[in-house]
């Protein structure tokens, strides 16, 4: 049994592993009010603050110096990083801006020169589609793509995990959907 300074959310968490839905629900519904009557912060420093403060009092936090040097050093860390990785992509992120202007304008050249010739539509279709088909087949674009969707694979997954709603399924037949 919670316990008189346990707070709310302490006690419905307490109630809902224990199965007691009717205390558990009762008690959702005042920690969803208390939420709702509390005055939001208006700034998005404020609201970083109370959370970060929140989160300290739970952990046992360091004093204010010394979280204002952890501060600072992820702050120079993250520049820093930042910088690096920008100083390092430059000169690939020059190469391919030219490459791009290159490629499109060339591709610009050749419908010209197949619509003067006599092809249709179609087959310039035929021939674009062969080519894409034929780049995108080469091993490290494939690899790249198959990379990519695993990428978006785990993110769609963590997004899911971040926004599901509702309550777990109590019920076997609850589970099997």
């Amino acid at each position: 049994m919670a316990g008189e300074g346990d707070s709310t959310a302490q006690r419905w968490l307490e109630a809902e592993l224990a199965g007691r839905a009717d205390e558990a629900d009762r008690l959702f519904g005042a920690l969803a009010g208390d939420l709702t009557a509390a005055r939001a912060p208006a700034r998005l420093a404020d609201r970083v603050a109370l959370a970060v403060g929140g989160a300290e009092a739970a952990a046992g936090a360091p004093s204010g110096r010394r979280r204002a040097a952890a501060l600072v050093a992820v702050l120079v860390l993250g520049a820093v990083a930042a910088v690096w990785a920008l100083l390092a992509l430059l000169p690939f992120l020059g190469s391919a801006a030219v490459g791009l202007l290159n490629f499109s304008a060339e591709g610009f050249v050749w419908v010209v020169r197949a619509v003067e010739g006599g092809l249709d539509g179609w087959a310039i279709l035929r021939r674009v589609g062969r080519g894409l088909g034929e780049a995108v087949s080469a091993p490290g674009v494939t690899g790249g793509l198959v990379v990519v969707e695993f990428v978006g694979v785990a993110a769609l997954y963590a997004l899911h995990r971040l926004l599901r709603i509702g309550r777990e399924p109590r019920s076997k037949e609850d589970k099997q959907w």
